[in-house]
């Protein structure tokens, strides 16, 4: 006996009604190309991408310089003066508007408004 003839819902194609099958992914029956077609674009999905030429070092770093190196040197730079804010001893600057006093992060350029007031921190109205 021969299968019936049925149109995929998800390609559009015809094939036999025994090469379907309830896909958890689509939550629908698709035909058995389809389903091929998944699991080989999950397969690539998964694959590590392929190693990119690491960077070199700028030429006047010492030998055995990385990446950890370079966050620490970052993190331990002199924290920059922030314009318009008046630093304190304890690391904090204070709103020229609300007088509010915060941390505030100079690396990362954060709060970039007055957690009190919302004025720019590094702006204008500062």
């Amino acid at each position: 006996m021969e299968d019936v003839k049925v149109k995929c819902r998800k390609c559009g194609r015809t094939e036999a009604s025994s090469n379907f099958t309830l896909d958890p992914v689509y939550k629908m029956v698709v035909c058995s190309t389809c389903i091929k077609e998944r699991k080989k674009s999950e397969q690539q999905q998964k694959e590590p991408p392929k190693e990119q030429p690491q960077k070199a070092p700028p030429k006047n770093v010492p030998p055995g310089w990385d990446a950890d190196d370079e966050y620490l040197e970052k993190k331990n730079r002199e924290q920059v003066p922030v314009p318009g804010a008046a630093p304190r001893p304890d690391g904090k600057i204070s709103c020229k508007k609300c007088k509010y006093a915060f941390r505030y992060d100079a690396v990362n350029d954060k709060p970039k408004v007055c957690p009190y007031c919302g004025t720019l921190v590094k702006g204008r109205r500062f």
